[in-house]
């Protein structure tokens, strides 16, 4: 016999056998699962912030306090801690839940210096690895979009915030809402469409790549874009909400927080601001832990929480005035600080040009197939024929744009070597597929998108990383 389940899909029902009969034809199961949805209780309101993908109408400004993410009473259990049934055989748990949790510029000593009570229980309960090592540039858009496809930037083509795409003849900027959009700038396949391919039902509160529309059709069930103004606290009832949904609840999901990257760029990485901004965010993560506990769900959770990069001081004494070893009219350049692509105007005069580069101080210029083999950005049309990379807590700059903007010279910032621990970030998790206790040397966070497939029983997208750092931190099948 066939039942609905809290999240019974159409994809499950035509992949499963019953019974030791065949497979469903789709038109039954699609049959089914209408009746299974006619049949289900009516969802509660959704909670404030944003709009949803596939929520069939449930309007994201009809917020209820029975969604408070602290109370449980969406569950009506209560919220103590549970004991975990899955401890013998956690892959017997097929109705489990990964949760992807990122905060960014995190830097991968920021727990010593702040009360991060619920950051700690997830180290202490779980793993905790030594430092995430950010993929180079150590920017937000390529880390956050290696996280999620386990690709090198030059490999899935998202190498900068904002960058020049010969191979498209434009450029993207991360804060143009059509760009996000695009397929055409995002190579790879990010864990979400990994996971709703196999028929994991999956939703993104933000990331990177999160917003694209991909030609295949397949998208995940449930996202809001990105809207920097939705509370902590609204994010992480979205999530809650999604999760209380009788039918099509995500078993994969994302949740981003902008901060202590924020105050980190403002007034650099040992301020009193970023305490406060790291403490903000563990309380967020409090929130969702709290919400878990209150659904009785904690424990058939596995919750990763990671961070993009870290942070370095910076100082208008340590700028490093390009126009003072080059002519800035031979070449384009689409940013400065910690570093710079270069793209010739004309390729007759590269060798001039690098010449004039390797007279700056306290860089290191050169052209990309000389980069260290470390950096793996060396190829791809999008990387830029030449590089300069800054010292630790050097900003590559021009007169006339550090005139224009001298704020851009203090504070904190990203974007070294990856080599730099500065850059560094986290890695925290904790869940029924997690061995408590657990701690692990740096990883490079190219392999995570080979641990969060393995979370949720999919089989990975071709990819760079590897599961193999993670062995030591899993349960044993």
């Amino acid at each position: 016999m066939i039942t609905c389940t809290s999240a019974w899909t159409l994809a499950e029902c035509s992949k499963r056998r019953y019974g030791g009969s065949m497979k469903p034809p789709a038109a039954l199961c699609l049959l089914l699962l209408m009746a299974c949805r006619s049949a289900a209780p009516a969802a509660d309101s959704a909670p404030a912030g944003g709009s949803d993908a596939g929520t069939d109408g449930a309007d994201a400004t009809d917020a209820t306090d029975g969604a408070d993410a602290t109370d449980g009473s969406d569950s009506g259990q209560d919220s103590g801690q549970r004991p975990n049934p899955y401890a013998d055989d956690p892959y017997a748990l097929v109705d489990s839940t990964l949760i992807l949790v990122s905060l960014d510029g995190f830097r991968h000593d920021y727990m010593e210096r702040a009360e991060t009570p619920n950051l700690d229980r997830i180290a202490n309960e779980g793993l905790r690895v030594e430092r995430l090592v950010a993929a180079f540039p150590t920017k937000t858009f390529p880390n956050h979009y290696t996280l999620a496809t386990g690709l090198w930037p030059e490999h899935h083509g998202i190498v900068d915030n904002s960058f020049y795409a010969p191979d498209l003849g434009t450029t993207f900027s991360m804060s143009d809402a059509g760009d996000n959009r695009d397929p055409r700038f995002f190579g790879g396949e990010p864990i979400w469409i990994t996971a709703e391919r196999q028929g994991v039902p999956a939703g993104t509160m933000f990331w990177v790549g999160s917003e694209v529309v991909w030609p295949s059709g397949i998208q995940q069930t449930w996202a809001v874009p990105y809207d920097g103004s939705i509370s902590y606290d609204a994010r992480v009832d979205r999530v809650l909400y999604w999760l209380d949904q009788p039918t099509d609840a995500p078993r994969m999901l994302t949740l981003y927080f902008d901060e202590p990257d924020h105050a980190g760029h403002s007034y650099g990485p040992d301020d009193a601001h970023v305490t406060a901004a790291i403490e903000e965010v563990d309380a967020a993560v409090g929130r969702l832990i709290a919400g878990l506990e209150a659904r009785g769900r904690l424990d058939q959770t596995d919750l990763v929480v990671v961070s993009d990069h870290g942070m370095t001081a910076i100082a208008t004494e340590r700028a490093l005035y390009v126009d003072e070893v080059l002519d800035l009219d031979l070449v384009w350049i689409q940013s400065w600080g910690a570093w710079s692509n270069i793209w010739p105007r004309d390729e007759a005069h590269t060798d001039a040009i690098l010449r004039g580069l390797r007279y700056l101080p306290h860089a290191t210029c050169a052209r990309r197939e000389d980069l260290p083999e470390h950096l793996h950005f060396s190829s791809g049309e999008r990387v830029a024929p030449l590089h300069c990379i800054a010292d630790l807590g050097y900003t590559l700059t021009s007169s006339d744009w550090s005139d224009s903007i001298p704020d851009a010279l203090t504070g904190g910032t990203h974007g070294y070597d990856s080599a730099e621990t500065d850059m560094h970030g986290i890695l925290l998790a904790r869940g029924p597929h997690i061995q408590a206790g657990s701690r692990l040397a740096p990883v490079e966070n190219v392999n995570v998108y080979s641990l969060l497939a393995r979370l949720i029983e999919v089989e990975p997208a071709a990819n760079d990383g590897s599961l193999a750092p993670w062995t030591e931190a899993l349960r044993p099948r």
